[in-house]
């Protein structure tokens, strides 16, 4: 069974309260202020986040935010990491020719995967830079199930095989598998 995201917020706390906010990256914390950028991001990118994405990131400070091998910001703005992340520049993209596939957001990064929001479905696929336009993996059926199953192999209280069941991931996906690593 997958744990909350409060018991996840709640156990990494605990567990990284001890060094005295330098791993605070590791921990769910609560915003000090209102996250601002949001609608200008939707705009921008011509989405509209899925409820629980936007609650999620509404509710924790993702702005530098690291869970197990999963990181959904660099240090700065997480709308602008997501502008950035998803705006052709004329050179890097993650996505092949000219537009970026609709409906479709890069959310956070792994190594090897890119984590990608899929805003008109709902549902979170994973790609790695030798997946194809069509060869994106299902790792959820959505956000929330997402974050829940990060959470929960990160502290080890479910296995593989519990989260793939648990998040409706597509069989042959080996995504939770080298997130387990």
């Amino acid at each position: 069974m997958l744990l909350t995201v409060e018991d996840i917020e709640g156990r990494l706390s605990t567990k990284f309260s001890a060094f005295n906010g330098e791993l605070d990256d590791l921990k769910l914390l609560r915003p000090t202020e209102p996250v601002l950028g949001i609608e200008q991001m939707e705009k921008q990118l011509g989405i509209q986040l899925p409820e629980d994405f936007l609650s999620f990131i509404m509710a924790y400070n993702i702005d530098n935010l690291s869970l197990g091998r999963v990181a959904f910001g660099c240090g700065k703005s997480y709308p602008s990491f997501i502008i950035e992340m998803n705006q052709y520049n004329g050179f890097n993209h993650w996505w092949l020719g000219d537009n970026r596939p609709e409906g479709i957001v890069v959310i956070a990064i792994s190594d090897p995967y890119t984590i990608l929001l899929n805003t008109l479905d709902k549902r979170v696929y994973a790609m790695t830079s030798e997946s194809t336009m069509d060869e994106f993996e299902l790792v959820a059926t959505n956000f929330n199930l997402f974050i829940r199953a990060l959470g929960s192999l990160f502290l080890n209280t479910a296995t593989v095989d519990e989260i793939r069941k648990e998040v409706g991931a597509d069989s042959r996906t080996e995504f939770w598998q080298i997130m387990a690593v």
